[in-house]
């Protein structure tokens, strides 16, 4: 399996073989609220989870915390 790396540019892993790898950055938390883990995201900054919230927004997860990413790398 791949693992995510950092990198200069965003990267949305959503293939269903990057799903145990970003379970594994999310931790054993459940997930917040209406919320659906979709793959992997990585970028120059952060690793983790790729999660859409119920309201629709993309963030990035890791160790059962969340934050922003740009949107327009969906």
């Amino acid at each position: 399996m791949k693992y995510f790396s950092l990198s200069d540019r965003p990267t949305c892993l959503t293939d269903a073989k990057y799903f145990a790898m970003a379970r594994i950055y999310w931790g054993t938390m459940p997930l917040p609220y209406g919320a659906k883990l979709l793959g992997g995201y990585s970028d120059d900054h952060r690793v983790g989870a790729l999660i859409r919230l119920v309201s629709g927004i993309c963030v990035c997860g890791n160790a059962g915390a969340i934050s922003n990413i740009p949107q327009t790398t969906l």
